[in-house]
């Protein structure tokens, strides 16, 4: 939805988030980009792996001069919103691979999959991110596990 107030563009969009149907704002004259918890620093919150990868690509692409997350600090460039798009991915790649070896079951695959190529990049040796960051990758596995199971067999 766009609205228009003091000459000002007002976009809301419906992205995924932490949740369906996160609302975003956006304004373009300003670069200014309200992500909710689409973006949440210093460790994301997630659902829908796959879903939350492609709302963060079309966030990237509004090019916003000024990103305000979920929650932590205002940003000037892509930078966080990027990583936390990576973290994702590493971590749904690090599945694939796991069950392309036979782990099969989501306790196997959250014991398999442990995002060791990200885990210094997001918790920078800080024991509480550390922990945040294994949980995390647990919670990751597990929704791309309930994902799949949701797909028809064909499109998996």
């Amino acid at each position: 939805m766009t609205l228009f107030h003091g000459g000002r563009e007002f976009r809301f969009m419906s992205v995924m988030g932490d949740q369906e149907a996160t609302t975003i704002l956006y304004l373009p004259q300003e670069g200014l980009l309200l992500t909710g918890d689409a973006v949440s620093f210093p460790m994301p919150y997630v659902s829908h792996p796959r879903a939350h990868i492609e709302t963060l690509r079309m966030l990237a692409g509004l090019h916003a001069r000024t990103i305000v997350p979920g929650h932590g600090p205002a940003f000037h460039d892509n930078g966080f919103l990027d990583l936390e798009r990576e973290f994702f991915e590493a971590i749904v790649a690090e599945v694939q691979d796991a069950q392309r070896r036979g782990v099969s079951g989501v306790e196997a695959l959250q014991a398999a999959v442990t995002g060791a190529g990200m885990r210094e990049r997001l918790a920078h040796g800080d024991a509480d991110l550390e922990a945040r960051f294994t949980q995390r990758v647990r919670d990751i596995v597990a929704e791309v596990v309930a994902d799949q199971a949701a797909q028809p067999a064909e499109s998996r």
